[in-house]
């Protein structure tokens, strides 16, 4: 099973996964009440309103739609890309999927959800395609580099 350890508490690269995979599915719903509410408006708006303060407000409902139908699609793509991870394999080199220890913190390469806390223990979840997530790929225990005037160093790899 691969773990991080903390003091006393271990993390499993597995719940690391499915509480990434939750705050995406949490921003979808978001997501897709805010283009409810948006369509809602603009009908609401469409039986209520007339001239230019109609169209206004249908316009700025229809932006507001849009946005969220934008994000909503990078959302799924999203939880597309953490479906496809997979967890169970064990290599030396990091790379998706990979928990990384560093003097610096803990990172799990895949999703960028950015900082998230899980049993007390703080680590970052961040895309290969991130300037950060980009230094740690194809990187091996003992490896070091330098970001933003910090030096890395690799002390474990799950």
């Amino acid at each position: 099973m691969s773990a991080i350890q903390s003091d006393k508490t271990q993390i499993t690269k597995a719940e690391i996964l499915n509480h990434c995979r939750q705050q995406i599915i949490e921003r979808i719903e978001v997501a897709e009440t805010a283009i409810q509410s948006a369509r809602d408006g603009m009908l609401n708006d469409t039986k209520s309103s007339a001239g230019d303060k109609h169209e206004t407000s249908r316009a700025m409902s229809q932006i507001a739609i849009e946005q969220n139908q934008n994000q909503l699609q990078k959302l799924l793509d999203l939880r597309n890309e953490i479906d496809q991870i997979n967890i169970q394999t064990k290599s030396p080199i990091t790379g998706k999927g990979s928990l990384i220890q560093t003097n610096q913190g803990i990172y799990f390469l895949g999703p960028g959800i950015g900082k998230i806390q899980i049993q007390g223990i703080e680590l970052f979840a961040i895309s290969l395609q991130s300037p950060l997530g980009n230094c740690l790929h194809l990187k091996k225990e003992g490896d070091s580099f330098q970001f933003q005037n910090r030096s890395f160093n690799i002390t474990k790899i799950d």
